[in-house]
């Protein structure tokens, strides 16, 4: 994450981010275990490869998507081609 702090003419850079770290949690550290499903199996992963796995797992969503709204339309249409509620609706 980046934070730009744009200081008046004058100012000491150096002071205000001394202060920043001083009064605020601008600099905390904690750990962070990425475990994942890989292949079946639970795995703890580098940061680089979690995103690598995520990058590609939202490619597969992304080209699964239109087969499966394909596969929902068709099996909201009837055997004649018209959609089942105005079917449903004609013969009332």
């Amino acid at each position: 994450m980046r934070i730009v702090y744009e200081l008046k003419r004058g100012e000491q850079a150096e002071v205000i981010l001394n202060n920043l770290y001083k009064h605020t949690q601008l600099q905390v550290n904690f750990g962070v275990i990425l475990l994942a499903i890989v292949s079946g199996q639970p795995r703890e992963l580098p940061i680089i490869e979690a995103m690598k796995r995520f990058i590609e797992h939202r490619a597969d969503v992304i080209r699964a998507a239109p087969t499966i709204c394909c596969a929902n339309a068709r099996a909201r249409t009837s055997p004649a081609g018209l959609p089942a509620r105005a079917e449903q609706s004609g013969s009332r």
